[in-house]
């Protein structure tokens, strides 16, 4: 799970961020409120680990959201804790 925040683009951009995303299997919470509305889900297989799983989910953000600004994520993946990316 990703929560993701995209400060400083407009909602054109944030669409075209959103259409990357669906595509590579990403997954928007929807109707949830407001404190959650840019949160994200995917599954993975279990061959891939954890550590692996949560690098990937933060490129795959950033990678979407070029050229625009950086996007400021939180990964949760298992039974782990929460990282920053």
């Amino acid at each position: 799970m990703v929560s993701a925040d995209f400060p400083g683009i407009d909602s054109s951009e944030r669409e075209k961020i959103y259409e990357c995303l669906n595509k590579n299997n990403w997954n928007k919470f929807e109707n949830v409120g407001r404190d959650i509305s840019t949160t994200w889900w995917a599954s993975y297989d279990d061959k891939y680990s954890d550590s692996d799983i949560k690098h990937y989910a933060a490129n795959r953000f950033k990678e979407c959201s070029k050229p625009n600004k950086t996007p400021l994520l939180v990964v949760h993946v298992g039974t782990s804790k929460p990282e920053e990316f």
